[in-house]
């Protein structure tokens, strides 16, 4: 069985994917004013769940994308950071 396609590409788009799916979980579970002790553990486990799940060995550009979105969720809740 022989698989064409660029690997790289399809890796950014799941990536990406995967990106937006992690910045919209957080709006959807901290959309509440306050956040408690228990909803920073979760957002820890969450962010450190992503990570662990993606090789980003040897890739700057997912790093990157990594990084970005990242920082957008610091920006939305910067009591999580």
């Amino acid at each position: 069985m022989n698989i064409h396609g660029d690997y790289d590409a399809i890796l950014e788009t799941c990536l990406i994917g995967d990106l937006e799916w992690l910045e919209e979980e957080f709006k959807y579970l901290f959309r509440k004013g306050k956040i408690t002790q228990v909803d920073k553990v979760l957002a820890a486990q969450i962010i450190d769940n992503v990570i662990e799940s993606i090789n980003f060995a040897e890739n700057e550009k997912m790093l990157n994308l990594l990084s970005r979105a990242l920082e957008n969720i610091s920006r939305a809740y910067p009591e999580f950071f």
